[in-house]
């Protein structure tokens, strides 16, 4: 088996040299992230986890009409998914997503990886409902593991849909193996996902924040338990006044413009990001 260290390396390069989009936000979609040898080796593992495990739960994050099934990795040994753990929270690992988003990626030492590290089954024909992610989470990770070779009608339409500021859908990524789609949580990081195949299957992971996610479940209602969207969008404000986007400028007149134009235009309704 490849050595962690040679795993490192490769997942590295791709990060490096993959061009970070610009449209409709800020987002990154890197192929072949691992060595073909490791890749196959996970999904195996993943494949033998999902028809043999009794551990699987509902997931109704997606959509509150149906659950869908996850695998929790946070504390599973498995010397494969030991290899991601170690891969993903390393800090040059960290720092190499990181920089792709934040103009000064020095906080790494304040975000973990291995928050919610999961595998999520689909079947066909759900999704999931439009939402930006909780501001808790600094980049959100989605990694493709389709089962068998599919058309490329179907690995494009089963991708990662990211979404305009009109809510148009613009489909940038597509649902390829060894492939990973990734993004910053922030006011118009719009996003969800259709599916066509009966194996969408993902690993999903976000560098994110603990003292946030207190912060956000701790502010994120009014003195009567109601939901308080209001809140929420402080609480987005805060973070990407404190941790500043790339992609909302780095001039302080502008960014602090369009900070307060995107809270203003901001079309989420619900405390988990959502849009109803």
């Amino acid at each position: 088996m490849t050595s962690k260290e040679d795993i490192k390396i490769h997942v590295l390069n791709r990060i490096k040299s993959t061009e970070i989009g610009k449209y409709p936000f800020y987002n990154l979609y890197i192929e072949n992230i691992f060595p073909d040898v490791f890749y196959e080796q996970l999904k195996k593992r993943m494949l033998y986890y999902k028809y043999n495990s009794e551990e699987l739960e509902g997931r109704n994050w997606d959509n509150p009409n149906f659950i869908n099934k996850k695998m929790s990795l946070n504390n599973l040994e498995d010397d494969i998914i030991d290899i991601v753990k170690f891969i993903f929270d390393d800090s040059d690992i960290k720092q190499s997503f990181v920089e792709k988003f934040y103009i000064n990626p020095d906080f790494i030492d304040e975000i973990v990886f291995k928050h919610d590290l999961q595998f999520v089954f689909t079947e066909k024909n759900r999704f999931q409902k439009i939402h930006t992610d909780i501001p808790a989470q600094f980049v959100s990770v989605v990694f493709y593991l389709p089962e068998e070779d599919i058309s490329e009608w179907d690995e494009l339409n089963n991708g990662t849909i990211l979404y305009d500021k009109d809510l148009k859908p613009i489909k940038v990524s597509k649902f390829k193996g060894n492939s990973v789609s990734c993004f910053a949580a922030h006011f118009y990081s719009y996003h969800g996902f259709d599916t066509t195949i009966n194996n969408r299957n993902t690993m999903l992971f976000f560098y994110a924040q603990k003292d946030l996610i207190k912060r956000f479940y701790d502010n994120s209602k009014n003195q009567n338990g109601e939901q308080n969207v209001d809140s929420l969008k402080n609480i987005i404000q805060w973070k990407i006044s404190k941790y500043r986007l790339i992609e909302y400028g780095k001039d302080d007149m502008c960014f602090l413009t369009k900070l307060l134009t995107e809270k203003n235009n901001c079309k989420i309704d619900t405390l988990n990001g959502r849009i109803k």
